[in-house]
C-alpha cells in the first residue's frame, strides 16, 4: 500500500465529516500526490540524509502565509455584504453615466454634469464623498469662506490646485503610471 492510499484510508472519513459539518465547502476535492517511500529513501541515502530527517525538516519548515489568520464566518459574511454593496453602487453609477438616472436626481451641489465624464467612478456628487464633505467643512475653509461651500468647485483651493496650468504640471508626475505613462487623458488644450 502506498503512502497516498494509506493517507486516504485513514483520513478520508475525518475529511468528509469536517466538510459535512462545516457546510462551507461543497465542491472541494482533496488532491494527494503519489509518493514512493522506497525511491525517496534511495535518493536520500545517496545524498546522505535519511527519510526521517526529511520528514522532520518538512514538518518544521516555514511556509509563506502559514501564520496568517483564517477568515471566520462573520468576516466572510461582512466581506460578501461589502462586495454586494459595491456592486450595487457601481450599477447605480453606470446608470448615472448612461443617463438612465437624471443628474437632478443625484446631484446635491447643483454643479454636476455628465457631459465630459469618462468612467463610472466620476459620476458622483462631491456631497456624496465623505472626505470631500469633511474638507468643505474644515476649519481652514470656514476661516476663508465663513460658511461651508456647497460644492468642491467653490472650495478656496480648488482653482489654485485643480485649474491652474502650472500647478497641474507640477503634480502630473503623481498621476503617471508604468503601463501607459498617463492615468488621465487630455480632453482639451491647456489654453482653454
Amino acid at each position: 500500500m502506498s503512502t497516498s492510499e494509506l493517507y486516504l484510508d485513514e483520513s478520508s472519513s475525518s475529511v468528509e465529516s469536517e466538510c459535512e459539518s462545516s457546510g462551507d465547502i461543497d465542491d472541494y476535492e482533496l488532491e494527494v500526490e503519489e509518493f514512493d517511500v522506497g525511491s525517496a529513501s534511495a535518493s536520500n541515502e545517496a545524498s546522505g540524509k535519511s527519510w526521517e530527517d526529511n520528514t522532520v525538516a518538512a514538518a518544521t519548515a516555514v511556509f509563506p502565509y502559514s501564520d496568517e489568520p483564517i477568515a471566520d464566518i462573520e468576516w466572510i459574511e461582512e466581506y460578501e455584504r461589502e462586495k454586494e454593496s459595491e456592486k450595487l453602487h457601481v450599477e447605480a453609477l453606470k446608470q448615472r453615466l448612461d443617463g438612465t438616472i437624471a443628474v437632478s436626481q443625484w446631484c446635491k451641489c447643483g454643479n454636476c454634469d455628465t457631459a465630459l465624464l469618462q468612467n463610472v467612478y466620476e459620476c458622483q456628487c462631491c456631497q456624496e464623498i465623505p472626505r470631500c464633505v469633511d474638507n468643505l467643512q474644515s476649519e481652514d475653509v470656514l476661516q476663508d469662506t465663513g460658511t461651508p461651500p456647497s460644492c468642491v468647485t467653490h472650495h478656496p483651493g480648488f482653482r489654485v490646485n485643480c485649474l491652474e496650468k502650472w500647478s497641474l504640471r507640477m503634480s502630473a508626475s503623481k498621476y503617471r503610471t508604468k503601463i501607459c505613462r498617463r492615468r488621465y487623458r487630455q480632453s482639451g488644450s491647456e489654453e482653454s
